[in-house]
């Protein structure tokens, strides 16, 4: 909002003075917002830091693969400089994006992408079974996109994790 202005003097004594000129200083992202990962039912941030002159405003993104449109989130932090996402598989690969205001002017964070990590949710359970008996272990993982699973048994001749090859393996 400082103006400035210019007085010019010639070499007999004649002066003139230019109109004033505004200073307006812009929003500025100084720190662009990071990929993030998480597993299902936790939750990651993104956050942007800005500058500009007055106060900041913030809104958050996310896109819409959809309508392949960004929309304005309603999640906790939307409207600050850091977003909290509830971490669910159907948020695997979701983008976020920041619009900072200050003083008349926007600004656009870069995209942050979201990947979902994929989480043991139920270990397996020590079991006991008689000889030339089956018995099953079993857990619970969650995740984006299919699952695979590799069950491995730990040789103790070798000291060493092996895949398993049984049934269900």
């Amino acid at each position: 909002g400082q103006q400035y202005r210019c007085i010019v003097k010639s070499s007999n004594g004649t002066s003139v003075t230019s109109s004033a000129a505004k200073l307006t200083v812009k929003a500025a992202i100084t720190k662009q917002p990071a990929n993030a990962s998480g597993a299902v039912n936790t939750n990651v941030k993104f956050s942007v830091t800005a500058s500009g002159a007055g106060t900041l405003s913030y809104q958050w993104q996310y896109y819409d693969k959809t309508t392949s449109t960004w929309k304005d989130s309603g999640m906790t932090g939307a409207k600050t400089a850091t977003l909290t996402v509830p971490v669910t598989a159907a948020r695997d690969g979701q983008q976020y994006r920041c619009i900072v205001k200050a003083n008349g002017s926007s600004v656009t964070s870069s995209a942050a992408k979201l990947t979902v990590k994929a989480a043991i949710t139920k270990q397996p359970a020590n079991v006991s079974g008689a000889i030339d008996s089956n018995v099953k272990f079993s857990v619970t993982a969650s995740g984006a996109g299919t699952l695979s699973y590799q069950w491995q048994y730990y040789d103790k001749a070798s000291s060493t994790w092996k895949d398993s090859s049984m049934t269900g393996a």
